[in-house]
């Protein structure tokens, strides 16, 4: 099978950090590989709407910090679905003048912000107060904050702090913006007043969005590798490939080249797994747990059921449409693996679980994803990638002549597929040529070799197979053949036949043109019949043909 390689876009919750400390810096930061996200879109328009200079140019951001001194501003700011644009910006407007209302989608109202309201109308005094077990965005937003204050910020952490990684996150761009943090072991951090320096920073690939690919990579035939992985991310999702190797995966990592490459193992066990660290990925390990050998518990996840839905609910929901049991206990979910079956996914407006479920339609091409347009808002061109990794498994039929062997060589190419050419594989089976085989066998013998040959690419997947003109003759040819895959007739007239095939009646079947001629007409209905596309050659180039297909 051939490897499959794959590089990430920018981290939108690295991105969207970074234009909130850019803008409280006091001179031009350059950010570039920024998320295309819908939440770091409405985080620009956001932040212009305070006031704050933006230009933007494909992945690059230029923007003109204010060093935290905002103009007075009265209005209003949508910040739709996104988390964090409103609990960064609710932190954000502390520091602006006038009176600015962030406007809310009606889930986002449901989610948690008092607590940060509550924390923001005491900064003040230097000091706040806040738990550490509802969402870790509260923490980060006081944190981006605090420099600016007259008197800093000591903010002191009630209790169990949950997704630690992502304050890490914060923490860590900070520093890259020239801030010193203090942090006691009692869950306090002491940040001065002091200047936030202008930065040109390179966005880290988003690991979250890697784990969909790195799950893809457990379920599927091929080695999947994810490239530009920094390895000294504090991005918590850096382990979620660690969770499949536990699985039973095979997991490759290489520091200097920077890539990180899971394959399916023969068995795929179930795990106990806490994830309250990565609660991001929980979703994506629940799809591959479904494919696992046994159960898997994961627990950690009482932030779920308060994301854009209750991701708790809605994976038992949608789970269990798939024929896989799973039962949700507190804030754990357990899942019993089992063979996943096809059914029509609904999303709830989430945008993880459109792509987590992604993973689950390579192994079940039935299934059916509602709104797969929810990726936007973290993810945007995550059909693309995904389509570079789906199970593709393309069978060119058609007369001799109609191109089906050059266009699967351009095919294989193009959508990095393997090549199968079916004569060759009969070829090598018999240690004789075709023309042999029909001379010395007949072709009775051939069709045999043929049917075999055919057998053999029925689970086969991201493959290209140009096949033998009789092939459509035989009905187990064409199931075997169209198992997880289609079937693509390159129609061509029997004119243009024999202009491209100056010897036709040399090849093995053809005494004469007018036997050639029967035999086309028979054919061509078999070919029409048992075709998903028909595309039509004449007069066109190889290179035209391949194109259409891949359109």
């Amino acid at each position: 099978m051939k490897k499959l390689e794959i590089t990430i876009s920018g981290s939108k919750s690295l991105t969207n950090r970074a234009i909130i400390l850019a803008s409280l810096s006091n001179g031009i930061s350059k950010i570039s590989n920024i998320s295309h996200s819908l939440d770091s879109q409405i985080m620009i328009q956001a932040m212009k709407k305070l006031g704050v200079k933006i230009i933007k140019a494909n992945d690059k951001l230029v923007i003109k910090g204010n060093g935290g001194v905002f103009e007075k501003i009265d209005g209003n700011i949508n910040v739709g679905d996104a988390g964090t644009v409103a609990r960064f910006l609710t932190a954000v407007i502390k520091l602006v003048p006038g009176k600015v209302s962030l406007i809310k989608s009606n889930r986002m109202k449901e989610r948690p912000m008092k607590e940060l309201d509550d924390a923001l109308k005491t900064v003040e005094t230097g000091t706040v107060m806040i738990r550490g077990d509802i969402s870790s965005q509260f923490i980060s937003a006081l944190l981006m904050i605090a420099p600016i204050l007259d008197k800093g910020l000591v903010i002191n952490i009630i209790g169990k702090k949950i997704s630690g990684s992502y304050i890490n996150m914060t923490i860590d761009l900070m520093r890259k913006f020239g801030l010193k943090l203090e942090k006691d072991k009692k869950n306090k951090f002491i940040i001065k007043k002091q200047t936030i320096l202008p930065t040109n920073y390179i966005v880290e690939s988003d690991l979250s969005g890697a784990s969909y690919f790195f799950a893809a990579g457990a379920i599927i035939g091929n080695a999947i590798r994810v490239k530009n992985i920094n390895f000294k991310s504090e991005q918590g999702d850096l382990t979620f490939p660690d969770l499949l190797k536990k699985m039973g995966c095979k997991v490759k990592k290489n520091i200097k080249k920077e890539w990180i490459e899971v394959k399916r193992s023969k068995v795929l066990k179930g795990i106990d797994i806490n994830m309250s660290e990565i609660p991001d990925t929980a979703q994506t390990l629940a799809v591959v747990a479904a494919f696992a050998k046994g159960n898997t518990t994961i627990a950690g996840l009482s932030t779920l059921k308060m994301k854009e839905t209750d991701r708790l609910k809605a994976l038992k929901n949608e789970l269990n449409k798939m024929k896989i049991k799973c039962e949700i206990t507190g804030d754990s979910i357990k899942i019993e693996g089992g063979t996943p079956q096809k059914a029509v996914i609904e999303t709830y407006g989430d945008h993880r679980m459109a792509m987590a479920f992604a993973v689950a339609k390579l192994r079940v091409p039935g299934l059916v994803i509602k709104n797969p347009e929810v990726v936007s808002k973290s993810f945007p061109d995550f059909w693309d990638k995904f389509d570079l990794i789906k199970n593709t498994k393309l069978v060119l039929i058609g007369f001799m002549g109609s191109g089906k062997t050059t266009v699967a060589k351009i095919l294989a190419k193009k959508l990095n597929l393997e090549l199968i050419e079916m004569d060759d594989l009969i070829i090598k089976r018999s240690g004789k040529s075709i023309d042999q085989i029909f001379k010395n066998d007949g072709e009775t013998k051939f069709r045999e070799l043929e049917s075999q040959i055919a057998a053999d690419q029925r689970n086969k997947e991201n493959v290209v197979i140009s096949t033998g003109g009789g092939i459509i003759t035989n009905e187990d040819n064409i199931i075997n053949l169209k198992k997880n895959g289609k079937m693509v007739f390159l129609k061509t007239s029997f004119s243009e036949i024999k202009k491209r095939l100056k010897n036709i009646e040399d090849r093995p079947l053809f005494k004469n043109k007018q036997a050639a001629e029967k035999l086309f007409e028979f054919r061509q209905k078999l070919y029409e019949k048992n075709a998903d596309l028909i595309i039509n050659t004449d007069g066109r180039s190889v290179e035209e043909v391949a194109y259409e297909i891949i359109s």
